[in-house]
């Protein structure tokens, strides 16, 4: 059998035409006598030919025409997602100064509420000032409230009792 070895290498080789004259006359002179090595021979040979029907059936499609389907799906899902991602977030244009704006009015809110409110409003004196006679007829009297910072001032004159100015 190990001629059956021998041939069974060349019997691969055979359906892709590359044996030498040599080397298929000693091919057709093994398998004429040896049964198993006749049925592999016939076997290849339908495997073969099967792959080369197969191979004719399909269609090698064109690579522009492929490129520019592609490059057409690939924009149009570009621009899908971008309309999509906006009609899924509408609250964006609106939600972030809505919030920003219900924030402001529930801190505002807040701070009114935890204010205390004044139960009385008393009246207080801000600044006395007296009358006061002076040897010289024309006098004025200045006074400053150290609470408040105001300045009164009272002036008087000989045919006048007193004008606050």
């Amino acid at each position: 059998m190990p001629a059956c070895r021998k041939i069974e290498a060349l019997l691969l080789s055979e359906p892709d035409g590359a044996l030498s004259a040599a080397e298929l006359a000693e091919v057709e002179a093994h398998v004429a006598g040896c049964e198993s090595c006749r049925r592999q021979r016939i076997l290849l040979s339908e495997v073969s030919a099967a792959l080369k029907n197969s191979h004719r059936a399909r269609s090698v499609p064109s690579a522009s025409e492929e490129w520019m389907t592609l490059h057409e799906r690939i924009h149009n899902e570009r621009r899908h997602s971008k309309e999509n991602r906006r009609a899924a977030r509408p609250w964006l244009r609106w939600g972030i100064p809505a919030l920003s704006l219900g924030t402001a009015a529930a801190v505002a809110c807040i701070l009114y509420l935890r204010a205390p409110a004044p139960t009385h409003f008393p009246r207080a004196t801000i600044a006395r000032a007296e009358y006061v006679q002076s040897e010289n007829a024309e006098s004025t009297l200045v006074y400053v409230d150290q609470e408040s910072g105001w300045l009164i001032v009272w002036a008087s004159s000989p045919g006048n009792e007193g004008t606050a100015l």
